[in-house]
């Protein structure tokens, strides 16, 4: 959305001609209060209630651009889910669709993680992964565990790792938060 400080403020029971960006405009006939503005590369008259409706109904959708949001209070938030199903082989974490993911190991297992936030800015992620001691999980060699040890995951079962990065993958830093989560 694109406008600039309010330039006029209008009470009519029609829209003002020629308005510019910014202006705000009451309707008196249907008591609604609009502003002239940019949204999705369309210029017109909102309705504030529109636009507040059209914005928080959209805000999975909004691209920052690696904008920092400041001073955010979030409430009743989610993070995207990806399944990557059962993995064997060569296996991806492709920060670009998700923060959390979910796996069966049903075989060695040769991971990757793809897509972090550039440098200063930091990335993690939670990887659910059931049944991974049952196979090889081979982790990208630049990850960092306590002890520098790797845990060792449930046979049968589900774990919860973690992991963060703070370099642009330069170095990940894992953690096991839950083993054999029942």
């Amino acid at each position: 959305m694109t406008f600039r400080s309010t330039t006029s403020y209008i009470q009519s029971p029609s829209a003002p001609p020629s308005p510019i960006l910014g202006d705000e405009w009451y309707n008196t006939t249907n008591n609604t209060l609009y502003k002239f503005a940019v949204y999705n590369g369309v210029t017109q008259w909102y309705s504030l209630g529109a636009l507040i409706g059209a914005l928080t109904g959209q805000l999975a959708n909004i691209n920052l651009g690696n904008t920092a949001l400041t001073n955010a209070v979030l409430s009743s938030y989610s993070e995207l889910v990806n399944s990557l199903g059962n993995i064997s082989g060569a296996a991806t974490v492709n920060l670009g669709t998700a923060n959390y993911f979910t796996a069966t190991s049903v075989g060695a297992t040769s991971w990757s993680f793809t897509n972090p936030a550039l440098s200063p800015n930091a990335s993690s992620f939670i990887l659910k992964l059931i049944n991974g001691g049952s196979y090889t999980q081979i982790w990208p060699s630049n990850t960092k565990w306590p002890g520098g040890v790797a845990p060792i995951l449930t046979v049968t079962g589900t774990d919860t790792l973690a992991f963060v990065t703070d370099d642009a993958a330069t170095t990940w830093r894992g953690i096991a938060v839950m083993l054999n989560s029942q």
